[in-house]
């Protein structure tokens, strides 16, 4: 049976699609288990989008506790954090205003719950391919993109609250690769990861990272060098990426 009071959803906002965002309030609205509750952090929408997101949510089961945070000027971490210090909930998902869940996400999340679980990891679908949570995978830094321990941070694992007490909050001076950064100092400190073998949901495209690869490759070599990893190899691998990415 699924634990009660252990799952909260964090959802970053800014003037979202509408229209993606209803689907993805749909997505919850019909999970099989809801989750305990759900924190929109606003970064100041227009009243309009404001106005359309209220009526949209007080459409969806009265059980399940919403609350909008309004933070204006706040970044994509900067929000996180402040949700993560709100949340009263052992366990947090980010989930993004372009993403969805799959039906029974949030039970399958709660049922796999054990007491040593640090960050439980489930596969995605992101632009039309499956993304495995993969166990002995352990590449901490591929030639492109972040870590490769889990397989989304926006949709793809649940993570223990308790572990921020501990790591620290995200990193609000990066703006793409905070999350790699904690998730990987988890890695390196021993936190248990679980990996379960489901979809819990579908991963937009919007995303800063999706976006501004250049960016994404110089926040990696210096997460790399804060956290002393290999920095030789750091170096040709940077000079590499940015090479790659003017063709």
């Amino acid at each position: 049976m699924a634990l009660k009071n252990t799952l909260t959803l964090l959802t970053p906002c800014l003037n979202p699609d509408i229209n993606k965002f209803r689907k993805l309030l749909n997505s919850i609205k019909y999970q099989k288990e809801i989750p305990d509750e759900w924190l929109i952090i606003d970064g100041g929408s227009s009243e309009k989008n404001l106005n359309i997101i209220n009526k949209y949510i007080k459409s969806l089961d009265s059980k399940l506790s919403i609350n909008i945070i309004n933070y204006p000027g706040s970044t994509i971490y900067s929000a996180l954090n402040l949700g993560i210090k709100k949340c009263s909930s052992e366990f947090y998902m980010v989930i993004g205003c372009d993403d969805y869940l799959e039906k029974e996400s949030i039970n399958k999340f709660k049922f796999n719950i054990r007491e040593n679980d640090g960050i439980i990891v489930s596969n995605i679908i992101k632009s039309d391919k499956i993304l495995k949570a993969r166990k002995h995978q352990r590449k901490l830094f591929p030639i492109y993109g972040a870590t490769k321990l889990i397989t989304n941070h926006s949709g793809g694992i649940i993570i223990r609250k308790e572990l921020h007490k501990k790591i620290g909050l995200y990193d609000e001076s990066y703006l793409i690769l905070s999350d790699a950064k904690f998730i990987i100092s988890c890695y390196l400190k021993k936190y248990n990861f679980k990996y379960l073998d489901f979809i819990s949901s579908r991963i937009g495209n919007d995303g800063i990272s999706s976006n501004k690869k250049k960016l994404v490759y110089l926040e990696l070599f210096r997460l790399i060098n804060e956290l002393e990893i290999s920095k030789l190899f750091n170096l040709i691998m940077l000079n590499f990426r940015l090479i790659k990415s003017l063709f």
